[in-house]
């Protein structure tokens, strides 16, 4: 059960990690078309 447990914080880790790096791509590219745009992640 703690296995099962671990590998599905593991997965989500790695969701979460492949997650900031969609979202980083999208802000790129919005700052070249919009020159100032915030997806909601990186707004403070």
């Amino acid at each position: 059960m703690k296995r099962k447990i671990k590998k599905l914080t593991e997965e989500k880790k790695q969701l979460r990690e492949q997650l900031k790096i969609a979202y980083a791509d999208i802000y790129k590219k919005n700052l070249e078309y919009e020159g100032e745009l915030c997806p909601p992640l990186f707004c403070h």
